[in-house]
């Protein structure tokens, strides 16, 4: 198992270096994880790594995507259609 803390600034992460309390925004105890994150949406995240076994090391593999959304607002010329109403005569049956 592999312990993981997303932690928001440099200050947290000497907090976590050293064992003291720290603030994190995401945590976990996974030997898989998988995720989407919405926060933050700028500056830096660090990423703290624990073995919890203290006989056998581990390999940890992070894969990281990011995806930036641009919006690009546009104008286009529409026809606006015009529907009216009339009565027709007809025979009946």
């Amino acid at each position: 198992m592999c312990k993981y803390w997303f932690i928001p600034d440099w200050n947290n992460v000497l907090q976590f270096t050293v064992g003291n309390n720290f603030y994190q925004y995401k945590s976990g105890d996974v030997v898989n994880d998988a995720g989407q994150m919405k926060t933050p949406l700028a500056g830096k995240a660090y990423l703290g790594l624990s073995n919890d076994n203290l006989l056998e090391p581990i390999d940890v593999v992070v894969k990281v995507t990011a995806i930036q959304v641009t919006q690009k607002n546009a104008f286009k010329t529409v026809q606006r259609m015009s529907v009216s109403n009339r009565q027709e005569p007809y025979l009946k049956n």
